[in-house]
């Protein structure tokens, strides 16, 4: 438990930012996934411009990849061991390079995600106590790398990287944490993730469509 959990409600301006970027992207055909482009902005900076509405720094988790994004603070991870990996060197930089003790991350592969669901995660969190880790949960489903991770977190995953447990949703259950729903914040399709080039394109079709039922006839 964080004995200073109970002090004054976290803001935005008490947490750092992390995009999850650093995977191999196996069912993109090669390429990476986190610079495919969507009406002609890369997966990687529409995440980082949803982030970075409210949160300074913003980090990148980047694995083996490097990116031209000044902005950010890139962090190398084992791009082997999936986005655990990432979170925890993201947790490590925080602890080692600032005072700031919460850090939200986010895959690059959700780009339909907007802005609000930042203010609604750490009104979540606050509403908790600020005692553990909180997650997204949006239309009965559970989005566990969208997430909100105290420093105090650290041991927990470094005991799960001993055991080679990678998986987040294992780790969140031993930090006791607690969903957010997002169902009321976050519009239908905010959650939906580009895992191939077929879902880019359904992505790219819907966006079509909407813009051709907005244009004036």
């Amino acid at each position: 438990m964080n004995n200073h959990a109970k002090n004054s409600p976290l803001t935005a301006k008490n947490i750092a930012g992390l995009i999850l970027a650093g995977g191999k992207s196996t069912r993109m055909g090669g390429q990476n996934k986190a610079l495919l482009t969507l009406e002609g902005t890369t997966l990687l900076d529409h995440c980082y411009s949803t982030t970075a509405y409210h949160l300074q720094p913003i980090l990148i988790s980047c694995g083996n990849h490097r990116y031209s994004h000044s902005n950010a603070i890139q962090i190398a991870d084992n791009g082997e061991q999936g986005p655990l990996a990432g979170i925890l060197a993201g947790l490590h930089w925080l602890r080692d390079n600032s005072h700031y003790q919460w850090l939200l991350s986010s895959p690059c592969d959700t780009p339909n995600l907007r802005q609000q669901w930042i203010p609604a995660m750490i009104e979540g969190l606050n509403t908790v106590n600020q005692q553990a880790p909180v997650y997204a949960r949006h239309n009965q489903r559970d989005h566990f790398a969208h997430a909100l991770w105290p420093v105090f977190a650290i041991p927990t995953i470094e005991r799960a990287f001993e055991q080679h447990q990678y998986s987040i949703h294992r780790v969140l259950q031993k930090l006791n944490a607690t969903p957010v729903d997002l169902s009321n914040a976050c519009p239908t399709n905010s959650f939906f993730n580009i895992n191939s080039l077929a879902d880019l394109t359904t992505v790219q079709q819907n966006l079509a469509c909407i813009t051709s039922k907005t244009q004036p006839k």
